[in-house]
């Protein structure tokens, strides 16, 4: 919860999540991000509720937010995997691969788009309707519904971490 909280607030930060300014905010007095805190405790809890309606529809959350995080890997490890086939500079940094970083990366990529593909398997061959897991269904809503977001509101208010990086170089 620390973590997805800090998630919440530097992405609010950054103006790309609906309600940044108070997500983002921090009472003074306070070192945290409260609200950013309340709104990852309160969505926990309500996910956690689920499993006592569902467990396939629990199972189905956490096939999403597997399929999360290994979108958010294969976007950030393509994108240095870009970088790096056209030669182009990567930012500094204290950890490098040197000569093994391609070929790390590009398994990386591998291993996670295998696992991608097998987080939206059913749980069992040939399923009936109501085992079958439909986290690709809310995958593709949640993705539909960020892609609307974006185009609504967040290309207009966005600015990204890579601004603030260059800001205060």
């Amino acid at each position: 919860m620390a973590g997805s909280s800090r998630q919440m607030f530097s992405f609010a930060r950054d103006k790309g999540v609906p309600f940044h300014a108070w997500v983002s905010r921090v009472p003074s007095g306070y070192d945290v991000p409260v609200n950013a805190i309340i709104i990852a405790a309160l969505w926990a809890c309500v996910f956690h509720c689920i499993y006592i309606g569902s467990v396939i529809a629990f199972n189905i959350i956490m096939s999403i937010g597997t399929v999360s995080l290994l979108t958010s890997y294969m976007v950030s490890i393509g994108m240095m995997t870009f970088k790096r086939l056209r030669g182009e500079p990567l930012l500094p940094s204290k950890f490098k691969l040197g000569r093994l970083g391609l070929p790390i990366n590009i398994a990386s990529l591998l291993f996670c788009a295998i696992v991608y593909v097998f987080a939206f398997f059913p749980p069992m061959p040939n399923p009936p309707a109501n085992a079958m897991n439909w986290a690709i269904a809310a995958y593709g809503g949640m993705m539909l519904l960020a892609f609307i977001y974006f185009i609504i509101q967040a290309r207009h208010d966005y600015v990204g971490p890579v601004a603030y990086v260059r800001k205060t170089v």
